[in-house]
């Protein structure tokens, strides 16, 4: 006998969660989540470039990393994080923006890629 899943846990896995929302949990895809936890500079600039086209990926992704080494790459990518929220409307605060990339960065990179990606 096949599992089949129920119309209300059809509902609830289709259901789409509101876009300013941070979730603490595991971020998907996973690969992106990996490769994003070793070399946060790629995400970075990979976000930077879907945010501003003409940005490079490579010198904004070289400049996250010589940011990281002095601890202060959160100063930028808060920034990105503001300037997201702000196309899409999303609620929230610099403050807010702050501490997540000052407190898990990681998760906040994923999340702005997940979000720019639609």
């Amino acid at each position: 006998m096949a599992y089949q899943p129920t119309t209300q846990m059809t509902q609830v896995t289709q259901m789409n969660t509101p876009a300013g929302t941070i979730a603490i949990g595991a971020p998907r895809p996973w690969k992106h989540a990996i490769v994003t936890w070793y070399f946060p500079c790629i995400t970075y600039g990979q976000n930077k470039t879907q945010l501003e086209p003409s940005a490079s990926c490579f010198w904004n992704g070289l400049i996250y990393c010589v940011l990281d080494g002095m601890l202060l790459c959160w100063i930028p990518a808060a920034e990105n994080r503001g300037a997201i929220r702000a196309r899409y409307n999303i609620e929230g605060s610099g403050c807010g923006d702050c501490m997540a990339h000052f407190c898990c960065a990681c998760c906040a990179l994923v999340q702005e890629a997940r979000e720019l990606k639609g």
